[in-house]
């Protein structure tokens, strides 16, 4: 939770895609909890301070934050920690020109070099009722968002249609 070695990098940064992250059924509550709460929240103070003294507060910039489906309507507790996140990221930006960007996507299929057969049939059975996107695909919303950042309330909540929706207006702006 100690990010000051990165001040320097920090001060020319304006987008982040926040993807560290690890499946709740892996660790104990309480390192969920410090890796979904405490890591990205001592990130964003460490960014926003270090813009503040940059003088850059104002400046647009974007967090992106991946959160998952069900991140509102469950009660266990992985979805409280990713609430908890994005309600804090959102009230940490209040004020500042930094917009939080919460990706509540079903299923993200990795990146065709590392999947396996399963991961396609997973995809195959879901991508017909739009609950799964790809990590390229999600990437490429994420760029998209990016450059419409001021056009973005902060706090917004985006699932997997938004998600496709933005991946496709980035391969009609980069003329892909």
């Amino acid at each position: 939770t100690d990010y000051s070695e990165l001040d320097d990098e920090l001060s020319e940064v304006s987008t982040v895609l926040w993807a560290l992250g690890t499946s709740s059924l892996s660790v104990d509550e309480a390192t969920y909890t410090l890796i979904h709460v405490d890591f990205p929240a001592a990130f964003v103070k460490a960014w926003l301070s270090v813009q503040r003294a940059a003088g850059k507060i104002d400046s647009l910039m974007a967090y992106h934050f991946i959160a998952g489906m069900g991140t509102d309507s469950s009660d266990s507790p992985w979805a409280h920690d990713k609430r908890k996140t994005e309600r804090d990221v959102a009230a940490m930006a209040e004020g500042t020109g930094l917009r939080s960007f919460s990706y509540r996507s079903g299923y993200i299929r990795p990146i065709s070099e590392t999947t396996n057969v399963g991961h396609h049939i997973t995809e195959a059975l879901l991508r017909p009722g739009k609950l799964v996107t790809s990590s390229k695909e999600l990437g490429q919303a994420m760029l998209e968002i990016s450059a419409r950042t001021q056009e973005l309330a902060n706090g917004t909540l985006l699932d997997n249609v938004d998600s496709l929706a933005y991946s496709k207006a980035y391969l009609l702006r980069e003329g892909l």
